[in-house]
């Protein structure tokens, strides 16, 4: 999603022209919500750049699906999964572990809940040096989960 936000088209030719409608995955039909979503006759479906004073307004993560219809018949597309992410700025928490010599430590890389399906942990840092899930460095292996 863009600064400016996004958009998804339907596009349907046929004879008579077909009016084109889009739905909720509930099979409701979709109408514009001012700063939300809006609805244009050419079939598109846009959503704009959320303000802040609607970010927690719901329908941020839906389901959509596109119907096209003349007199001949109608079609319907595959569902369209819109989920708007709010762009703030976020970091990893690492905490400081204690461990005798000999036994485990686990190190855990806190990423924060509403970007953990946006972000994958690729590798551990230390100065310069990035070490790689698999990879051992002397006593250490390094196996990658966060939570």
């Amino acid at each position: 999603m863009s600064s400016s936000g996004s958009s998804v088209s339907c596009k349907a030719k046929g004879i008579p022209t077909p009016s084109v409608s889009w739905y909720s995955e509930n099979g409701l039909p979709v109408s514009t919500i001012p700063g939300i979503r809006e609805v244009f006759m050419n079939g598109t479906l846009h959503f704009p750049a959320l303000r802040n004073s609607v970010i927690n307004s719901g329908n941020h993560d839906s389901f959509y699906y596109c119907q096209a219809s003349n007199t001949r018949g109608t079609i319907v597309s595959k569902d369209v999964h819109v989920r708007r992410v709010i762009d703030h700025q976020w970091e990893i928490r690492v905490y400081d572990q204690y461990v005798i010599e000999g036994n485990t430590a686990v190190m855990v890389c806190e990423v924060p809940m509403f970007v953990q399906d946006y972000v994958t942990v690729t590798s551990w840092a230390q100065g310069h040096r990035n070490f790689f899930p698999g990879q051992e460095i002397g006593n250490v292996f390094l196996d990658f989960s966060y939570r």
